[in-house]
């Protein structure tokens, strides 16, 4: 799988007009979550059967971004995670497009001379979402890619397809950020395929957790990525190859002192190696408690010991 940074890149890739023909899909696919996989696949299928390239069209970073500057922690695959989902889907190329300003005032037509319409006469069919707007003031629909597509070449087939359900339930990116936001952790691997998970170098912090016996790593967090709600999780810490029960708590730390930042810190239960600077993955399986000020250390310290415990509990019913 390929990844290009412009359609000018990708068509001249394959310079000769008699090069490959394509086949397009386009959208954030944040998360690639279970409706995400399922419509990809499909598309994959059809473009091959045309025997054309799949590509994915995406945006760099997500527009979200550029529509609200301010805000932060909402983003469920960062863009390198995002293309080992992607690669597992059998693409063949994905085009990110940069995402700007500028480009967010494109009008629908030029958005689309610009991105699926750039070379019209390499291209076999275009799979679009039937809630996918685009273009300036979100003005383009699928019913003007028909018209475009159909003057510049009336071989292109324009397919729709829906948003992907499970049992009535529609999955978007939207319902598994308010569930990850809600902190219904249990929820989530039914709409993504997988337990919500992040990873990240570890941190130094200032390594209170081994003073009291349970000492953790400290996540380094970038401010887009969306975090569960405050609290303490049973979750699962991979490190290389090896897979750890872990307890993980997300928040300010507020029996020592409350932070204006949120922090994920992460104790891996049996485990007692140095872990600064190695990248982690952790998975977050079920909420146990809120984020808890206690009146001292010793409270929090039995408290920890109930959280532990709770989490072997867990892992031995399975």
């Amino acid at each position: 799988m390929k990844v290009y940074q412009s359609t000018r890149d990708l068509f001249s890739d394959k310079a000769t007009k008699e090069g490959p023909f394509y086949s397009f899909t386009i959208g954030n696919f944040d998360g690639v979550h279970l409706g995400h996989r399922h419509l990809l696949k499909e598309f994959v299928k059809a473009a091959h059967a045309e025997k054309s390239l799949a590509v994915l069209v995406t945006f760099t970073p997500h527009p979200l971004k550029i529509f609200n500057p301010a805000i932060a922690h909402f983003l469920l695959s960062p863009l390198e995670e995002k293309r080992k989902l992607l690669e597992d889907l059998n693409l063949d190329a994905i085009l990110e497009i940069p995402f700007n300003r500028d480009f967010s005032l494109l009008s629908p037509e030029d958005f689309l001379q610009q991105t699926l319409l750039f070379a019209p006469e390499k291209v076999k069919e275009i799979h679009l979402g039937d809630d996918f707007l685009f273009g300036n003031n979100r003005r383009g629909d699928i019913h003007l890619l028909r018209q475009m597509s159909k003057k510049l070449n009336p071989q292109i087939k324009v397919v729709e397809f829906s948003e992907f359900s499970l049992e009535g339930k529609r999955i978007t990116s939207t319902l598994l950020r308010d569930l990850i936001k809600k902190g219904e952790l249990a929820h989530v691997p039914r709409y993504l395929g997988r337990p919500y998970s992040l990873s990240s170098l570890v941190i130094k912090e200032r390594g209170r957790g081994r003073t009291i016996g349970f000492p953790t790593a400290n996540l380094s967090l970038h401010e887009d990525w969306l975090v569960p709600s405050r609290g303490v999780y049973i979750s699962e810490t991979r490190r290389k190859e090896k897979i750890y029960q872990s307890v993980t708590n997300v928040g300010i730390t507020p029996t020592f002192e409350e932070r204006l930042k949120i922090t994920i810190e992460t104790h891996l239960l049996d485990f007692d190696d140095d872990l600064y600077g190695e990248k982690i993955e952790v998975s977050f399986l079920k909420k146990l408690r809120g984020e808890i000020k206690f009146n001292s250390v010793d409270e929090l310290v039995e408290q920890i010991q109930k959280d532990v415990l709770s989490c072997r509990d867990y892992f031995k019913a399975l």
